[in-house]
């Protein structure tokens, strides 16, 4: 998958692994905490997916109701 089908988000999730690597894994405190900034950022990428898709229908739907 290309970086703009993955976006920023799913970009930085890919980098952070080696980061949580270098950091001593997720058995560390920085590692854990790298972990978890990853996995919100994956959350995050997810939801703006569903908010840009309920977006376009909320459009198409105003504009059918306009016409």
């Amino acid at each position: 998958m290309t970086t703009a089908k993955r976006g920023f988000y799913g970009q930085f999730s890919d980098e952070a692994e080696g980061v949580i690597d270098a950091a001593g894994g997720e058995d560390t405190v920085a590692g854990r905490r790298l972990a978890d900034m990853r996995d919100f950022f994956l959350f995050v990428q997810d939801q703006v997916g569903s908010a840009l898709a309920r977006w376009q229908e909320q459009r198409q739907q105003g504009r059918s109701a306009r016409r």
